[in-house]
């Protein structure tokens, strides 16, 4: 156990004694022990004594009445001064006091210290650097108070913020189900899906561009930074290697097993052109072109409003993969007018892409990623 004069000597409240008043103050003082799981004071306790602990831990327990439970709010460990605040005001004990480990402590009668020092009055020094340290303490709490203060404006404002990103997920939402059966409508009468999709994207692009503007959050919540991008873009090119070999050997897999597959080849670049004539590298390259045009506003909706922002804002250890969940159950939402096989492409792939972009919270090479894994899955593989 720790020498108790020692600990006395290097405690701010017995600073400045001689050591005779400290052996003559540890001869007046009671030795306590507890053992863990015992309590040295409970919240509304007489206050009529100052302890130190020698060794050991206290946890400092505060009494919720609404929830009818005790909430850890602190600690105290070998050294520190317990009680001391009823030197000045002899209220009852504020919180409670259990001990966590054994644990050794001396204890001062409040009414022995009083005594002892109208007999030395030198002793006062105790109450004037007990001021000190309320003074200390005090300062120290203004300082919490003000941080405290902006964290609550700073919530209000992100809750402000939330409440219109809210607002723009509702519009963007009622925006694809209401377009959902004229979409199919469109499709009948048209002979390529893409002049019905692109318009269709981009417009949901211009609503949420808006929304961005209206949410004044900073342009890096929605992945528009320079931060992190060189790994962001060896790791768009580098992680779309296995997935794109996975996706191969998935074709593979049902050209093997599955009857009505097995007409299909392993590569199929002209798949999703039923035009014979257009069947050209020129038409190809042309296509492609035009998707990789169309990527960054796809990955600005899905990844960059939808995801970024919902990271932002979630708590705890799964805000992310939540966060890539429902942003790319929303996006999938708007490819459903194609076909629902399209839609869960759409959303596979949009977890893989999530995954990336939570990384570095960077849009640059999700976009690279999207775009090489889009023209292998659908201009070099086919369907």
């Amino acid at each position: 156990m720790t020498d108790p004069i020692s600990t006395l000597h290097a405690n701010p409240l017995f600073q400045n004694l001689s050591k005779e008043q400290i052996e003559h103050l540890v001869s007046m003082s009671g030795e306590i022990t507890l053992q863990p799981g015992d309590y040295l004071v409970k919240e509304g306790d007489k206050a009529d004594n100052v302890c130190i602990i020698l060794d050991g831990n206290l946890e400092i327990l505060k009494w919720d009445s609404q929830r009818g439970q005790e909430f850890s709010v602190g600690s105290l460990k070998g050294g520190d001064t317990v009680g001391e605040l009823a030197l000045a005001d002899p209220a009852p004990r504020s919180a409670s006091l259990k001990a966590t480990v054994s644990t050794h402590l001396k204890c001062f009668p409040i009414d022995v210290l009083e005594q002892a020092v109208k007999k030395d009055p030198s002793l006062l020094t105790i109450y004037r650097n007990l001021s000190q340290d309320i003074s200390k303490k005090l300062r120290q709490t203004t300082e919490i108070t003000v941080e405290a203060l902006k964290n609550q404006l700073l919530e209000l404002k992100n809750r402000t913020e939330m409440g219109l990103f809210l607002i723009s997920i509702i519009v963007i939402l009622s925006l694809i189900s209401f377009s959902i059966i004229p979409l199919q409508e469109a499709l009948k009468y048209s002979t390529s899906s893409t002049a019905i999709s692109v318009p269709f994207i981009l417009s949901l692009t211009l609503v949420v561009l808006g929304a961005m503007k209206l949410s004044n959050l900073p342009a890096n919540t929605f992945g528009l930074t320079l931060k992190n991008m060189k790994r962001s873009i060896f790791e768009g090119v580098v992680f779309s290697i296995p997935y794109g070999l996975g996706v191969m050997l998935l074709k593979i897999a049902f050209i093997l097993w599955i009857p009505s597959y097995q007409r299909h080849q392993l590569f199929e670049p002209f798949a999703l052109v039923p035009e014979v004539e257009y069947h050209t590298l020129n038409h190809w390259l042309f296509l492609n072109f035009l998707y990789v045009l169309f990527v960054p506003a796809q990955e600005l909706l899905a990844r960059g409003a939808l995801q970024g922002p919902m990271e932002k804002f979630l708590t705890g250890k799964w805000k992310a993969p939540l966060s890539i969940l429902a942003s790319n159950l929303i996006f999938s939402t708007a490819h459903i007018y194609l076909s629902v096989w399209i839609a869960f492409i759409a959303f596979a792939g949009g977890l893989f892409q999530g995954w990336l972009f939570s990384r570095t919270h960077n849009l640059v090479g999700v976009t690279i990623s999207h775009s090489l894994l889009g023209i292998w899955a659908l201009a070099v593989l086919g369907p």
